[in-house]
């Protein structure tokens, strides 16, 4: 009858993979997004902030590119981090990190300090993204994966045009409170991945090259 069929159409998608899979990581998405959101708006406040403050072009394209400096070393050695303390420490750890860059930009206004916390902004970015990748791979089957992935890069991207729609908003109080806003949401996401419970990984800890990034 048509009652039993939609019944089984029901229990079928209740038992499907990839919901159970996106059950698993739903923190780690809704960080993501979080995430690459505060990023995104401090990459374009800050390039802002310094044409307001008559920098040189020269000065403010050094200072933006220790950010990918940094990402080029944390791309090679943030895997190191993963293996030695886990994913949920390990992401705890980068985040804390981005956070407490973020408020020192406006406490401390040089070119040689910016460019520091730009370079560790983008070590902790590259470990944040590595974490992720890892631990969304880990949690996924092989039926799944691809499509966990691939909405991992959705909501990426999602959070990266979102970060860049509020700059022209809150570009309007001030400087400071985009910062602020960036942070903020560096908390957030400690909050949702803090209170998040997963067991250890037998297969990431059996075999890390394989499913560390």
């Amino acid at each position: 009858t048509p009652l039993r069929s939609s019944a089984g159409c029901c229990r079928r998608w209740k038992a499907s993979p990839l919901i159970h899979a996106l059950r698993s990581v739903a923190s780690l998405l809704l960080g993501a997004v979080i995430l690459v959101l505060g990023n995104s708006l401090v990459n374009i406040a800050l390039p802002i902030r310094m044409h307001a403050g008559g920098w040189s072009s020269e000065t403010a394209g050094l200072v933006m590119s220790a950010y990918f400096a940094g990402f080029v070393l944390g791309s090679l050695y943030g895997k190191a981090t993963i293996l030695r303390v886990g994913h949920i420490r390990a992401f705890a750890a980068f985040a804390a990190m981005v956070s407490a860059a973020v408020l020192l930009y406006p406490l401390w206004e040089a070119a040689l300090p910016w460019a520091v916390f730009r370079a560790v902004s983008g070590f902790c970015m590259a470990s944040l993204f590595t974490t992720i990748e890892s631990w969304l791979n880990a949690r996924s089957a092989n039926t799944s994966r691809g499509q966990i992935l691939s909405l991992y890069m959705v909501t990426a991207y999602l959070g990266s045009g979102g970060g860049q729609l509020l700059v022209d908003d809150l570009g309007q109080r001030g400087h400071h409170v985009g910062h602020l806003v960036a942070d903020q949401g560096c908390d957030l996401l400690l909050v949702a991945l803090g209170l998040k419970h997963e067991g250890a990984d037998p297969r990431l800890v059996e075999q890390p090259d394989r499913y560390v990034a």
